[in-house]
C-alpha cells in the first residue's frame, strides 16, 4: 500500500466532493443523495486499489502517446470485489455493497425510496465495526469537530433514531462516518507495516 498516495487522494476526494456532500445536505432528492454517495464510494474504491497497487493511473487507459486518456469503465461491483480481494476491511465491503444495492433499486424505479432493509444492515455494521473505533479515535473527531453523538447515546443510536424520518441523511452521515474509519483502520494497518 502506498500511504502517501492513499493520504493524498483521499484528501482530494474529500476536498472536490464538499461542495456535493454540502449539498446533499440542504436537498431533499433522494435518487440524486443516493447517487451522488455512490460516486464518493466508488472513487474511494478506485484510491484503495491505485495505492493499494501503487498505480495512480490504473483506471485510465492512454491508447497513443499524444491521445487523451480515457477512463476504464469497470463496474462498481467489480472495483468493490477488486478492493476486497485486495483486504477492503469485511464491513467497509458490506456497507458498500448495500450502497450499490440501495443505488441499482432507486436508479431503476421510478419515484423509488431508500431500501429500509438495505438501510439497516448499514446500520449494523455501523454498530458491530465502526462504533467501537470511535473512543480510539476521539482525538481524529475532536480535531475536525467531528461529533461522537455519545449525548445520543453514541453514533449508531443517533443514526437508528433519525433514519424513519430522514433516510437520506442517516445514510449520507453513515458513509461520511464509514470512509472516515474506513481511511483511519487503512492508515493504522499500512503505517505501522511499513
Amino acid at each position: 500500500m502506498n500511504i502517501e498516495m492513499f493520504d493524498r487522494l483521499y484528501l482530494q476526494l474529500f476536498q472536490e466532493n464538499k461542495e456535493i456532500l454540502d449539498q446533499i445536505r440542504d436537498t431533499d432528492d433522494e435518487i440524486g443523495t443516493v447517487l451522488r454517495i455512490h460516486l464518493i464510494c466508488e472513487q474511494f474504491l478506485e484510491i484503495y486499489i491505485c495505492s493499494f497497487c501503487n498505480q495512480e493511473k490504473m483506471f485510465w487507459f492512454q491508447e497513443k502517446a499524444n491521445s487523451e486518456e480515457q477512463k476504464i469503465t469497470i463496474s462498481f461491483d467489480h472495483k468493490l470485489k477488486m478492493a476486497k480481494s485486495l483486504k477492503l476491511p469485511d464491513w467497509g465491503y458490506n456497507i458498500f455493497a448495500n450502497v450499490n444495492t440501495i443505488r441499482n433499486r432507486l436508479a431503476h424505479r421510478i419515484n423509488g425510496q431508500i431500501d429500509y432493509a438495505r438501510l439497516e444492515s448499514i446500520l449494523s455494521f455501523i454498530k458491530s465495526d465502526v462504533e467501537p473505533l470511535i473512543p480510539f479515535h476521539k482525538h481524529f473527531l475532536d480535531k475536525f469537530s467531528l461529533p461522537d453523538h455519545s449525548e445520543e447515546g453514541g453514533l449508531f443510536k443517533f443514526l437508528n433514531k433519525i433514519k424513519t424520518s430522514e433516510p437520506r441523511m442517516t445514510l449520507v452521515l453513515s458513509i461520511y462516518y464509514t470512509l472516515i474509519f474506513l481511511n483511519l483502520n487503512i492508515r493504522e494497518k499500512y503505517e505501522t507495516n511499513e
